[in-house]
């Protein structure tokens, strides 16, 4: 064999070598990184309730609706037209309801730490002995840590029987009544007659 025929098997078995090695790169570089999340729901219920229970094993929510889509992953689950009531433990022991929420659309994350009300969402708070029932309507609000805080960066209305008040952009804890709206607020107040 001359030297040029051993350069020339030389550089073939480099080309086929290079080859393998860009087929096998390539190859873990398609399917290595990405998950394969499924396109169909994980499960689809309808008339679903869903209840969730404080560490005390006392019920604190209900969430219920005609129709609910869970998908595995980041997708989270979609819900149809949820109704979801918030529960408060008085100081005797009895359980009151503390808000309600109902929307046309809600989407509950993967961990359900969040939940997003869109379309219509109407919050609210019955009357109290001690306090009247207020209304908070918007168009997409985010439900926090378990129901006790609730905010939302778009238009909303607070309403009670002596007053409304409206604005860009909510901060709220439904529970204790305590609201900040963030930007253009303006409100209205009227005093009760005796």
């Amino acid at each position: 064999m001359t030297l040029f025929a051993l350069l020339k098997r030389l550089a073939l078995l480099t080309l086929v070598g290079f080859l393998i090695y860009l087929t096998w790169y390539l190859n873990t570089q398609t399917f290595a990184d990405k998950e394969i999340k499924p396109e169909e729901p994980q499960l689809e219920m309808y008339g679903y309730t869903l209840k969730q229970y404080n560490a005390d094993g006392e019920l604190a929510s209900i969430l219920t609706g005609p129709y609910l889509k869970h998908f595995d992953g980041e997708m989270g689950t979609f819900l149809q037209d949820p109704d979801l009531v918030q529960y408060e433990l008085q100081p005797d022991q009895t359980r009151i309801i503390s808000w309600t929420a109902k929307s046309d659309n809600a989407h509950l994350n993967e961990d359900s730490s969040l939940i997003t009300l869109k379309d219509n969402v109407v919050l609210y708070r019955p009357p109290l002995e001690n306090r009247d029932e207020e209304t908070v309507t918007t168009e997409k609000l985010l439900i926090h840590d378990k129901g006790e805080r609730i905010s939302t960066d778009l238009f909303i209305r607070l309403e009670s029987p002596s007053y409304f008040t409206e604005g860009i952009g909510l901060t709220g804890f439904p529970s204790r009544g305590e609201y900040r709206l963030h930007n253009a607020t303006k409100s209205q107040y009227e005093t009760k007659k005796p």
